[in-house]
């Protein structure tokens, strides 16, 4: 009797060893499941949910740039002819880049997951602004001065207008079979430069006298 009642103990004792062994093999493959699963979120929303962008400029100089994402972060930098942000969200952004002597310019582009994106940021330069205001003064400027020569050239037949230059009026006053070239500045009396030979003028001619 005592030889069978330790059989049946062995075997009680073999039947929770066995469940206490499988119930650790299951809790093992759970922790692996969980933090297996937690890997795999933070791989996803950290690692595939990030690109870099390139920024590619033209022309030379520092441009100031300021990367604002579509929730509102942003990054600023200095970059010369390129620069990277990598490692930021895969989200929309808008570009916007400052340089002296250069139009402020905005650009926006999507990043999506892993990519390795390049930007073109082409700035123009404030030269039409610049040109504009200047032809405008011009124009203005040449107004009053052909006003004030406007006796002279409408009582001399053949008389040429040569056109606006250096803040001053050229015009051409037939004399003979030669040209007087006359200079005429604002609040200031017409002043002779030089005399032609015989030839035909025209408003062309402004660029060979200059």
């Amino acid at each position: 009797m005592d030889k069978l009642k330790f059989m049946k103990f062995l075997l009680i004792c073999k039947f929770f060893t066995t469940i206490i062994m499988s119930n650790r093999i299951l809790s093992l493959l759970v922790i692996m499941v969980i933090f297996g699963t937690i890997f795999g979120i933070y791989y996803y929303f950290s690692v595939l949910s990030t690109g870099n962008v390139s920024l590619i400029f033209n022309g030379s100089g520092s441009a100031s740039v300021m990367l604002t994402s579509e929730f509102g972060n942003s990054y600023n930098r200095d970059c010369e002819r390129s620069c990277l942000f990598d490692n930021i969200p895969a989200v929309n952004y808008t570009v916007s880049a400052k340089r002296d002597g250069y139009a402020t310019i905005e650009k926006t582009f999507k990043l999506n997951r892993g990519e390795n994106k390049k930007v073109v940021i082409a700035m123009e330069k404030e030269v039409v602004l610049i040109e504009q205001t200047k032809k405008k003064e011009e124009t203005i400027a040449t107004i009053k001065l052909k006003k004030s020569i406007q006796e002279t050239i409408e009582t001399t037949t053949g008389s040429v207008i040569l056109g606006y230059r250096n803040n001053a009026l050229y015009y051409a006053i037939p004399n003979k079979s030669e040209w007087d070239v006359f200079e005429k500045a604002e609040d200031t009396d017409g002043k002779q430069l030089f005399i032609l030979p015989a030839g035909t003028l025209s408003e062309e001619s402004l660029d060979i006298y200059e």
